[in-house]
Parts: structure tokens; sequence; C-alpha cells
């Protein structure tokens, strides 16, 4: 009796450790990571667009209805370092938002800061107006494939992404619901 529980804990315990060790050996390359991600609404809108946006359910940021057809504003996000920025490769944006079409755009750029001397350039954009217009939500991802790869110096830069939300009539919806920034390691830009 003794040696059959024996056996059965013994069998047992060889398959838990097998399947964690299964477990550990899969691989994760689907995965972004540690990549850096934000909801839009933990953004700081700039002083004087604080009365054209609305941040709040769901992480949104959306422009506000009102009685003026334009309207836009701009949010502004940190960028702080995350492993994910630290592989080497290629700089890629993936943004959730709404743009309806004509009438709205969004537009997210990231932006590199040199800290000695200030000059600012910017690295990445996404442009709502290069996709298909629709009243749902839709995730796009740009990538900057030019030149070399590309890797986040925090030592001597400092990054934050800048987010455009802009209606030229009363039916444009422009509306943004969440930023994801990592670095896609490969030889393969895409």
């Amino acid at each position: 009796m003794f040696t059959q529980s024996l056996n059965k804990a013994l069998s047992l315990g060889l398959s838990l450790v097998l399947t964690f060790m299964a477990v550990l050996a899969a691989p994760v390359s689907a995965q972004n990571p540690k990549a850096w991600t934000t909801v839009a609404s933990a953004g700081t809108v700039d002083d004087d667009d604080l009365e054209q946006v609305s941040l709040g359910a769901s992480g949104l940021a959306q422009l506000n209805t009102g009685a003026t057809s334009y309207a836009q504003a701009t949010i502004r996000y940190n960028v702080v370092a995350t492993d994910g920025l630290f592989v080497t490769g290629y700089p890629r944006m993936q943004a959730r938002f709404m743009d309806s079409g004509a009438q709205a755009q969004v537009l997210i750029s990231l932006y590199r800061v040199n800290l000695d001397t200030g000059a600012t350039t910017k690295v990445l954009e996404l442009d709502s107006n290069d996709y298909a217009g629709a009243n749902a939500f839709q995730t796009q991802t740009t990538s900057q494939c030019a030149g070399s790869n590309f890797g986040f110096d925090f030592t001597n830069y400092a990054f934050y992404i800048e987010a455009k939300l802009t209606r030229t009539s009363n039916n444009g919806l422009a509306k943004l619901m969440s930023i994801q920034l990592f670095n896609h390691a490969g030889n393969t830009c895409h």
C-alpha cells in the first residue's frame, strides 16, 4: 500500500516537473515583452486645450462635442524606460483609436530630446489618415525601418509621445484609447 502511494506521488511529481519545464521552454516571441504602454486618459493635456478634450471612461481621450465645428487638443505622455525598449531593433508604436473619416484625425508622434542640447527629433509617427476612417475603434502599428538599428538611450535622451486629436466638423470623431511602444528585434522590419 505504502509503495503504491509513493509511486503515485513520484509519478505525479515527475509529471508536474515536466509540465513546468515545458511551460518555461515555450517561446514568448509572439508577445511584446515589457513594452511601454499607456491608456489615453493618463496623458497631460495642454492648458489651452483643457475645454476641448475629455479624459475618462475605459482610459479614453476624446474631443468634446461643442458649438464650434473645429476642435483640436494636444496630449503628451512621458515615456519611461522599460525592458521592452532596450531590445536592439526597430522602434514600433501601436495605437487604438477612432477616426470617423475626412472630418477627423488622430496624429501620434514619438519624440526624442537630447538632454545636453535640448534638440528635439521626431522618431515615429502614426497618422490615422493613413487608414480607412470608421465609427469604430481600430488598432494600427507603425515602425521606423530606415537606417540602422535604433536604441532607446535614456542616458542621453528623454522620450515623449504627443497625440493630437482634431475634428473639422461636428460630425468628426477623433478618439484615442491606448498606445504601446516597443523595439521589434530582428533583421526584418515590418
